[in-house]
């Protein structure tokens, strides 16, 4: 008897004594949990209670999609996709979280306080968090398939635009392979400058260490080649052309062509660098590797 009533005196006390942050915070995590499982429920009541209300979500996401496209012309998809997110995200905070914000506010303090109400405070969060996980997902389906379209569809009628001249001598990976012509001459004496097998002769590697600094200076970039073959076409054809659209089309909008870009311009900074340094040639001719690789997908 005396036992029983020290044991009962002994669980009082663990009872009321006082919680850790750690294991309040762990219910709110677990709160938060429940109510994201609210995912299927809303999921079901969007499809199968109200599937036009669903539908005309969907449509506005995606047409919303495809305003950011037009909008980010000349972007890659990735800055899209994020962008197309967020704003996937900022509607269903406004539309759910915010409408029901004081409801779940309430159910996070008063779980912080006790777990005397968690399944009550549950099911608030499963309702609001639940739906808006859900209207996020459809939303951000939406909005990533609007803009996936539209980017496919301007890049189109962008490229309609482009005289047929522009079209010549393009590789597979999208960069045209006169452009590669561009390195031909700085390719050749970065080699000789940096002798790695020992075939040239000193004054042929102090020759080629002189030239190269301005060598690669002058190696344009890949947007700039492509305002010259504007330029040019300009000053011979009759028929205008649309220089925004022709970045887009044969530089901003083809990964290869963006880090080709990038590739030019590094190797014309070297030209301020030491290049009778062998650790700078070496980065050098690493360079014009991946630029042939670029080009020609090798």
């Amino acid at each position: 008897m005396e036992r029983n009533f020290a044991d009962r005196e002994l669980f009082k006390a663990q009872s009321d004594a006082p919680e850790s942050f750690a294991d309040k915070a762990m219910r709110e995590v677990s709160l938060v949990r429940e109510g994201l499982l609210g995912f299927n429920d809303a999921a079901r009541v969007a499809i199968v209670e109200k599937p036009l209300q669903t539908a005309a979500n969907l449509a506005l996401a995606a047409g919303a999609g495809v305003a950011l496209a037009y909008l980010s012309r000349g972007q890659g998809f990735g800055k899209l996709a994020v962008r197309a997110a967020s704003g996937a995200l900022s509607i269903s905070f406004l539309a759910d979280v915010a409408a029901n914000g004081a409801s779940v506010a309430s159910a996070l303090q008063d779980n912080w306080r006790s777990d005397s109400a968690f399944d009550q405070n549950s099911a608030v969060m499963r309702k609001s968090l639940g739906k808006f996980a859900f209207d996020t997902a459809l939303l951000s389906a939406g909005s990533l398939s609007g803009a996936r379209l539209g980017q496919s569809l301007f890049l189109k009628l962008d490229r309609l635009k482009m005289p047929a001249e522009f079209f010549t001598q393009m590789e597979p990976s999208g960069v045209t392979a006169d452009y590669h012509n561009k390195f031909i001459t700085p390719g050749h004496y970065a080699s000789v400058a940096r002798n790695a097998e020992g075939k040239f002769s000193p004054e042929k590697v102090l020759k080629a260490q002189q030239k190269l600094p301005q060598l690669l200076k002058e190696i344009p970039t890949y947007r700039e080649y492509w305002q010259q073959r504007i330029n040019e076409h300009v000053a011979t054809a009759e028929s205008p052309v649309d220089k925004a659209a022709t970045q887009r089309v044969f530089v901003q909008s083809q990964p290869s062509a963006r880090l080709l870009d990038k590739l030019s311009a590094e190797l014309r900074g070297f030209g301020n660098s030491d290049l009778t340094n062998q650790q700078i040639l070496q980065q050098v001719g690493d360079r014009f590797s991946q630029i042939h690789s670029v080009v020609y997908g090798k």
